[in-house]
Formats: structure tokens, sequence, C-alpha cells
């Protein structure tokens, strides 16, 4: 049965602070050995789905969805893969992450709600 997925990145202590998981078999490592938390409903939930995937018990997709709620659970959670993460990337004020484009705010009343 494949066990890779399509990338989640999640924190990580490592040189770049990120980490691009695509398969089981790396999630549940992680999940185990390099998790920022010890306890959680959404973390014993992602391990056990992992070790069903891994016996091909379970879809990796399935693995998948339960390690992103993991990631979010203890606040490492970057994102699903669809876009690439680079050094070049615009920051928003906080460093954080990617900057989110301003919106005007419409010159229309209506749209303002004013009216």
């Amino acid at each position: 049965m494949n066990t890779e997925f399509p990338r989640v990145t999640v924190k990580s202590n490592g040189a770049s602070g990120l980490c691009h998981v695509v398969s089981v078999e790396q999630a549940a490592e992680l999940l185990l050995l390099d998790w920022p938390v010890h306890d959680g409903a959404r973390l014993k939930m992602a391990r056990q789905k992992c070790f069903e995937a891994i016996d091909g018990r379970l879809p990796a997709a399935d693995a998948r969805a339960a390690f992103i709620e993991a990631a979010k659970e203890a606040y490492i959670f970057v994102d699903y893969g669809i876009f690439e993460w680079s050094a070049n990337a615009v920051r928003s004020p906080d460093g954080q992450g990617p900057s989110r484009p301003s919106v005007a705010p419409s010159a229309n009343p209506v749209a303002n709600g004013l009216a």
C-alpha cells in the first residue's frame, strides 16, 4: 500500500525551521520522536491512524488528515503544500509567514455597510 501523500509543512527545530512531511512513516516518526507536545487528543488519534495506515488498514489520506489536525493542535501547522515556502517570500509584519494582500475599503457605501 502506498503511504506517500501530498506535502504537509510544519514548524520544526531543524536548520530551516520547517519540516516537509510527505509520507505516513515520516509523519509517524515525527509524532513519536520530535513532537513539541506530549499529550493531546489529536496527537493520540494521529499516531493511531498512522499505525493503521502503515499496517495497510487505513488510507494514507486519512492518516494525513489526522496529522494535520495534530499539527494544528500543537500550533506547528504551516501549510498543506499549496504554495512553495521560500526565503524570498513576502513576510507578514510579524515575520511569521507570507503576507496577505490588503484589501482597500470600497468607495461604495453599501459595500461598506454605511447605507
